[in-house]
This record gives structure tokens, sequence and C-alpha cells, in this order.
């Protein structure tokens, strides 16, 4: 299993996640924990006869890894239990957030299919927060600007002008330009008081901001 530091809270929350590679995690989509016991008492049914483990959905039918059979039964039988706790599942790659590290250490403890584990650095933790990012190095930029859904096609040209105090990417500035749909784009402002002027140029635009700090300023 191998060890990952959190650099930002998860969804603006979570400090601690496990991911793991199970093709049979996409049961627990929504949390929604009678479905996934349905499929899995049926597969439990197979397994006590000897009969392949295998899901169908619509035309489609793969084989389950017997650990990933017994892993998901696991979870089901924990993380009920379990106060705040996020998934998100993508194809084969479950992920599992929450809070609480003893919570994902025993439950990562019993897993066969988990493949990483990510948490802070205990001497980051009091500073994390929604909008805090660290990095190892003193940033040029200090803050990370992303964009709701438009912005004024004059904030291209001006950041275009001002590239000592913005960075802003070819394809944003196309975007902006040709008054496109700009949510999930962000640029990088050089310090507070050029945040300040974006701020005045591009109006409630803004859709969220995220503070770059180093490990050494953590220190200070």
């Amino acid at each position: 299993m191998k060890k990952v530091e959190t650099r930002k809270l998860f969804f603006g929350k979570y400090l601690y996640k496990i991911t793991l590679m199970n093709v049979l995690g996409i049961i627990f989509r929504g949390k929604n924990f009678t479905t996934a016991g349905e499929v899995l008492d049926s597969l439990q049914q197979d397994y006590e006869k000897g009969l392949p483990l295998r899901r169908k959905t619509w035309s489609k039918e793969w084989k389950i890894p017997t650990e990933h059979f017994t892993d998901c039964q696991i979870i089901y039988n924990i993380c009920p239990k379990w106060d705040d706790f996020l998934f998100r599942i993508e194809g084969p790659n479950f992920s599992i957030y929450s809070n609480t590290k003893e919570d994902l250490v025993l439950l990562s403890s019993k897993l066969q299919t988990v493949t990483e584990f990510h948490e802070p650095d205990p001497s980051a933790i009091n500073f994390l927060n929604s909008n805090i990012q660290i990095v190892d190095e003193a940033p040029e930029y200090r803050y990370k600007v992303y964009l709701s859904d438009k912005a004024t096609p004059g904030f291209a040209k001006w950041a275009v002008g001002n590239q000592d105090k913005i960075k802003l990417g070819h394809t944003l500035k196309r975007q902006i330009e040709n008054n496109g749909y700009l949510r999930g784009f962000y640029f990088w402002v050089k310090d507070e008081k050029v945040l300040l002027l974006v701020k005045m140029i591009i109006g409630g635009n803004i859709q969220r901001i995220d503070k770059l700090v180093s490990k050494s300023d953590l220190d200070k």
C-alpha cells in the first residue's frame, strides 16, 4: 500500500482517503447499502455453491476476483457504522474519505485491494482548511482562482498585459475572449493586492479561491 501526503482537503472537507482497485466497488455508488447487500447476498450463494463469481449489468458480464468480493463484504459490514464518510467510484477505482484516521487504518488493515492511503503531515493538519493547498516550495503565485460560468472579455486582455501579476492558460484566455463557459477553469494570482484587483475586474464570477502555502511557511 502506497502512502500519499494530503496537501489539500478532499472535497473541501476530508483529511484522509484510501483508494482501492476493486471491480465490485460500483455496488456502493450513492452509498446505497440496501442494493449492495442484495448483490453481496446473491454472490455469497454462488460462492457457497463453488460457482464462479460474476456480475452482469445490461449486456456486460465480468468475473469478480474472490478478494474483491470479500473486501466489499467487509466494507458493507463496517462503513455504515461510521458517522461521516464519502464514497467515490470511477470504474474499478474506489475511494473512501473520512476525517477519522483510525477508521480508515482499521478498515485498510482488513482489506486486500487497497492501493493507497492518503494522510496529511501531522504538522500541517491545523493549517488545512477548504481554501488552503500545501506546496513544497514558496510559490511564485500565491492564489489559485477558480472561475464560475462567465467573465468579462476585457479580463483576458488585462491578464495578458499583466503577466508579471497573473498566470493565465491559453485555453482559458480563448474561452474568456469568446465568452465561453468557464466553470472548472482556473488561473494563478501573484499576491493579495493583485487578487483584490482581479475581484474588482471580474466581480462575482469567482467560484473559489485557494491559497498556496509552502511547508516552510507553516513553521513561522
